[in-house]
């Protein structure tokens, strides 16, 4: 059960990682561009 609680925590935490990993490159690609 601990296991199984434990994956979506880590999964949830990596998708965030993620999600603000690519905002900074969009924001970075953005500023570039301009």
């Amino acid at each position: 059960m601990e296991r199984m609680r434990a994956l979506p925590l880590s999964w949830t935490i990596l998708l965030m990682i993620l999600t603000c990993v690519l905002c900074d490159e969009s924001r970075s690609l953005r500023s570039m561009r301009l």
